[in-house]
């Protein structure tokens, strides 16, 4: 475990590929999340129109609530078990404290950013950022602007860091992840 001055200190942040031994550690992250708002969404038929109007708008929630990742380990492993070269990691010494997994989608001309994890204890030190910009510099390597993120609606503060970014809402799928939750999804331009 990283000592109280790292904590503090993320200017010694190194991102880079994964290899294999990384693996282990970034299932190792707590990659749960508390949350003081969700995103509810709401469908807005329109009578006499054939127009379906949907709209999401923060709840306050009573107290702070901790929600499991939307991935577990084993659906991780299975996104990483034949290719990780699309894997950055970021460490801080010999911790691994996050990491970025994105595929590029040639077709669609986009880079899908299917995970972005920063453990708990280094959250709201810039960690992520960086990852977004380690993402964004792979994604111009191989001739990409675009770049899609997901979130469940659970997830108050990814929405406030896509939002802080720049990212644009773009849609939502309902029940995406294997627990049923809704993805929301971003796109930020680079």
């Amino acid at each position: 475990m990283a000592d109280e001055q790292t904590y503090r200190d993320v200017s010694a942040l190194l991102i880079h590929p994964a290899e294999l031994d990384d693996i282990a550690a970034c299932l190792a992250l707590d990659r749960s999340y508390t949350t003081n708002e969700v995103w509810q969404m709401v469908l807005e038929p329109r009578q006499g129109l054939a127009t379906l109007g949907v709209r999401f708008h923060a709840v306050r929630l009573t107290r702070e609530v901790r929600h499991p990742y939307p991935r577990p380990d084993e659906e991780l492993r299975a996104l990483w078990q034949h290719d990780i070269s699309d894997v950055l990691v970021a460490r801080l010494g010999d911790e691994v404290v996050g990491f970025v997994d994105m595929r590029a989608l040639v077709d669609r001309g986009c880079v899908w950013v299917h995970n972005l994890v920063v453990h708990a204890p280094f959250r709201r030190r810039g960690i992520g950022r960086q990852l977004v910009e380690a993402a964004a510099e792979w994604g111009r390597e191989r001739g990409f602007r675009r770049f899609i993120f997901e979130t469940p609606t659970k997830n108050g503060g990814a929405f406030q860091f896509f939002f802080a970014i720049g990212a644009e809402f773009t849609g939502f799928q309902d029940r995406y992840y294997s627990n049923q939750d809704i993805a929301v999804f971003f796109e930020y331009r680079v």
